[in-house]
């Protein structure tokens, strides 16, 4: 199943994860990777490691936004896909 949060918009995240048994791959693209690739990787890998997610594919496409907007993203990703299958 896929679950998502965020828009394709300027100053927004779009996050989709997939939930699967394989080990969890985490693909990010962001119009500001080369400035701040590290910092949006860290901050979604925190908030992965922070619910316990370790299988599933997530994708998480950046149009500038803050840490704490990609950040409330993922969870709210997180939180529709607990809501369907508690882990």
């Amino acid at each position: 199943m896929r679950f998502y949060a965020g828009k394709r918009e300027k100053q927004d995240v779009f996050v989709q994860i997939t939930t699967g048994e394989d080990p969890l791959q985490v693909g990010i693209s962001s119009s500001v990777e080369s400035l701040f690739g590290r910092a949006i990787r860290e901050s979604v890998m925190e908030v992965l490691e922070d619910a316990h997610i370790e299988t599933g594919v997530v994708m998480v496409e950046d149009q500038q936004a803050l840490d704490f907007v990609i950040r409330a993203r993922m969870k709210t990703a997180i939180d529709r896909m607990r809501r369907v299958s508690p882990v």
